[in-house]
């Protein structure tokens, strides 16, 4: 138990980690994680439980591996970026290897559900306290030496909301996998109390969502819970999901409305203004001409480039550097083909089982759940079309949490609400 207490605490600190970065002289998210490790560590070797396999070794050791040739590549090649490049790839097999230790960590339903409850409810939270000081028309928090900017003007239509991490797309990302597990935690609660208490909660996260102004977001979120309505439309109240759905956008319209923010927020999301800022937006703006611009390099360097990838690009817009905005061109510039097929394992592996999953387990509750942790998943890699947040330690807990709910083939009476 003391072991999924550590999850719990590194799920909080792993979504508070921007804010605590900038509170503490520490990585507290780091901290948390090497104790865990080590505790970990302690009952594998005393306890010896037997290792299980996931749906993430695959992947985790194929993206392992492809940083290591880079890495190599990068040596015989003098790239001025080998340290850059080595920091950011110790960065990424750390949370890797932690969430593989997560998934052996939670080996029930119970331990599972907690986690994603815990995750819920403290997305939700920030998601609410990004809200209200928008609403008191706060920009910037002072708390003692920290200084956290939770709204300002972020390239969208007038002021977008970062919450606690100080940018509207990486705020949006928790928002995308916490906004189905909300639904599905409301259809199934067990009282009306906590059914009413999770509808408010998915509305929050919907609000927030509309206020961030993410536009790849907002669509991951809608054709998530669009997938999660589809699985459940036979046999699990399609009604009672119908009702919860309508209740969410009414609540978002209404929010939307008192801030003043419906408006701008459809006009963000309008077809005139994707092809406005397409004709006035400066060329490093355009997402499709990045891509453009990053494409040949998978070509000429299989094996990647690493680091050096953001000045590659940046060099080609005139400036010093420029992301890749996709996940999957990120992955196969900067880890080469071989760290391609592990992004693209990393997406087919976990959906494909996650959906057999649903389709095959009896126990309602899990269904319900199951069906939310796919929305999640497939809402999140639709918004990483436009991002790369593949290296956040929250995100792969996630990941862990649906690995853990895989492995388990039989669900026994008991069940989290």
């Amino acid at each position: 138990m003391m072991l999924v207490l550590g999850v719990l605490l590194l799920t909080v600190v792993s979504l508070f980690s921007v804010f605590l970065e900038e509170l503490l002289p520490i990585e507290v998210d780091t901290v948390v994680g090497f104790m865990l490790l080590t505790g970990f560590i302690a009952k594998f070797a005393f306890g010896k439980p037997a290792w299980k396999r996931s749906v993430l070794d695959i992947p985790v050791l194929i993206l392992i591996a492809a940083g290591l040739i880079t890495l190599t590549a990068m040596t015989f090649r003098g790239s001025d970026y080998l340290r850059e490049t080595a920091a950011q790839l110790i960065s990424l097999i750390m949370v890797m290897g932690m969430s593989l230790v997560i998934v052996q960590i939670l080996r029930d339903f119970r331990s599972i559900g907690l986690t994603l409850l815990v995750f819920t409810l403290i997305t939700a939270a920030i998601a609410l306290l990004g809200i209200l000081a928008l609403l008191l028309n706060i920009q910037t928090i002072y708390i003692g030496g920290a200084e956290i900017t939770v709204a300002r003007r972020w390239g969208g239509v007038g002021v977008r909301i970062g919450g606690a991490y100080e940018q509207p797309n990486i705020f949006a990302t928790p928002l995308v996998l916490a906004l189905p597990l909300s639904v599905a935690f409301a259809l199934t609660g067990a009282s009306r109390v906590r059914q009413l208490f999770w509808v408010g909660a998915a509305g929050i996260c919907a609000v927030a969502l509309l206020l961030s102004q993410s536009r790849s977001g907002t669509l991951g979120a809608f054709l998530g819970i669009l997938m999660m309505s589809v699985i459940l439309a036979r046999g699990i109240k399609p009604s009672k999901l119908i009702c919860y759905v309508i209740v969410i956008g009414l609540f978002a319209y209404g929010a939307l409305t008192m801030t003043g923010m419906l408006n701008p927020a459809l006009e963000r999301l309008s077809p005139s203004y994707q092809a406005y800022q397409l004709e006035t937006g400066r060329p490093e703006q355009n997402r499709l001409l990045i891509w453009q611009r990053a494409l040949p390099l998978a070509f000429q360097n299989p094996f990647g480039y690493g680091a050096e990838t953001a000045y590659l690009i940046g060099a080609s817009f005139g400036i010093e550097r420029k992301g890749v905005h996709n996940v999957f061109l990120s992955s196969l510039t900067g880890l080469g083909w071989l760290g391609f097929v592990g992004i693209l394992l990393l997406v087919i592996k976990p959906i494909r089982r996650l959906w057999r999953f649903v389709y095959r387990v009896s126990n309602t509750e899990w269904k319900v759940i199951g069906a939310g942790l796919l929305g999640g998943l497939v809402g999140f890699w639709i918004h990483n079309l436009f991002h790369s947040m593949i290296h956040w330690m929250a995100v792969w807990i996630y990941f862990a949490c649906v690995a853990a709910t895989i492995q388990l083939t039989y669900i026994g009476e008991g069940g989290t609400s």
